[in-house]
């Protein structure tokens, strides 16, 4: 951003300085090649106002409206069904070397044997009845849970302790009692190696367990929605059993909680992000009504953006929730400008020579000294920014949602098919809410609302006033071409 002000303030403006005034001095020449410029600034200035003519229809805001409200109806539609991932695969470049660990991963080590991890963190009395009996019912819940390989492949050292030396081979051994001074004798000679899972505190005549850990293992939990589902069950249970105060451990267990938490982080931050960007808005525009309708718009794209890449396929993962943020960002450049010269009272205009205001004295004037200052700026910068992402689509990529399914080989990764959909969409979106969606609106907006009444911030410059009396004797005589 720093780079990019120096660019603009150092070399873009001298350089566009020289520039103007080399196209002027062309422009002044009748013979000189300028002349199609003239002609062809005649012809926009011509489509703009047939298209200011239109959009101010009252018919076509109606229209306008419903279809507006459509396009939230499917946005909102798609945001709330959109599912939350972290897929390594979608993630990683093509050519990583991670991906061969992660399909081992992936298709063996989760799909044939994911192990649970559960410490107890509580001085365990096993003459306890109550305390032995939550424990068995931890246990089984756990053990009858879907997927979960069942009793004969859990490492739970009371059970085999309560079975050998009760002679029973029960799976949840609720009555046998059992005697605490044989602890030492069965961890001396059991060959499972239990004793590594528990921490024993001996004192002279007895030894307690202080803490231990059991594991339960399951099977074909291939997929990131399965593992969300136990991880979400496994902490169920174990809440529900304050005394053992148990802790839930699996490695993969730190990206469960990322996902888990994803679609809340991206809410608050895009809350965030918008609320800075009406913060920027309020500061360079002013008005209420100008900004209050900059930050809607602003929502109303992104919401968009999000929505229709959700009906594309697309998950909500970190690289989403990235483009998110930089939609909100990117949006602002199609409306602000947009706002700002609607809030305007009067336009610039050369005459003699001379600069001078003349007052825009209804909303139709508005809407087209609007569309006419912004309008042919705006679709140079989307057609620019197409073009900077457009070589994304020339490079080799494995994507699989249904946007791409026919495009497999379009993008490098999985990142930049994320980002060239989502600059398209704010592009696009941003072209109709700045061109055709907020006209719409502000045309139709009572006088009482978007005049100085309402939203004019009180002018205190020194010579504003005297400047105003300028002006007025020729805004009668002064119309808008």
């Amino acid at each position: 951003m720093a780079l990019t002000y120096l660019f603009q303030l150092i070399l873009f403006g001298p350089t566009l300085a020289i520039a103007t005034e080399a196209e002027q001095r062309k422009s002044n020449d009748e013979e000189g090649p300028s002349k199609w410029r003239i002609q062809a600034d005649r012809i926009s200035r011509f489509v703009f106002r047939v298209h200011c003519n239109i959009v101010s229809r009252e018919y076509i805001a109606v229209f306008i409206l419903i279809a507006t409200l459509f396009y939230w109806y499917y946005s909102f539609n798609g945001i709330f069904s959109m599912k939350t991932s972290l897929d390594s695969v979608k993630i990683l470049p093509k050519d990583s070397l991670l991906h061969k660990p992660n399909s081992l991963l992936t298709n063996y080590v989760w799909k044939e044997n994911l192990i649970l991890t559960v410490f107890v963190n509580t001085h365990f009395n096993m003459t306890d009845r109550y305390l032995t009996t939550q424990f068995w019912d931890v246990l089984k819940e756990l053990e009858t849970l879907p997927h979960c390989k069942g009793p004969t492949s859990s490492y739970v050292w009371f059970r085999n302790f309560v079975n050998e030396y009760a002679k029973s081979e029960q799976d949840y051994p609720y009555e046998e009692v059992v005697d605490p001074s044989r602890l030492d004798t069965f961890f001396k000679n059991d060959r499972y190696h239990f004793d590594t899972s528990v921490k024993l505190k001996r004192l002279e005549n007895e030894t307690t367990i202080e803490s231990f850990f059991i594991t339960v293992a399951y099977t074909n939990v291939s997929t990131w929605d399965i593992r969300i589902e136990l991880m979400t069950q496994w902490r169920d249970i174990t809440a529900k059993y304050p005394d053992l105060n148990m802790t839930v451990f699996e490695p993969g267990g730190m990206f469960v909680d990322q996902m888990l938490s994803l679609r809340r982080v991206t809410i608050q931050t895009a809350l965030l992000t918008l609320f800075s960007m009406t913060v920027v808005c309020a500061v360079f525009i002013g008005r209420p009504c100008s900004v209050a309708t900059a930050s809607a718009s602003i929502a109303s794209i992104s919401i968009g953006v999000v929505g229709i890449m959700s009906k594309l396929s697309f998950e909500l993962d970190p690289v989403v929730m990235i483009a998110l943020l930089m939609t909100i960002g990117m949006s602002v450049d199609y409306i602000a400008h947009v706002a700002y010269h609607f809030q305007r009272d009067s336009r610039n205009e050369l005459k003699n020579g001379i600069s001078i205001q003349v007052a825009l004295k209804s909303m139709a004037e508005k809407v087209e000294h609007t569309v006419l200052a912004v309008a042919w700026p705006m679709v140079q910068a989307a057609l620019s920014t197409i073009f900077c992402v457009l070589p994304l689509t020339f490079v080799s990529v494995q994507h699989t949602s249904t946007f791409c399914s026919s495009h497999r080989n379009v993008f490098q990764t999985y990142s930049s098919s994320v980002f060239f959909t989502a600059i398209f969409l704010v592009v696009l979106f941003g072209l109709t809410h700045g061109l055709i969606i907020l006209p719409a609106f502000l045309s139709r907006l009572p006088e009482w609302l978007s005049g100085n009444k309402c939203c004019n911030m009180k002018r205190i410059s020194g010579g504003a006033e005297a400047s105003s009396a300028d002006t007025d004797s020729v805004d009668d005589s002064t119309t808008i071409e």
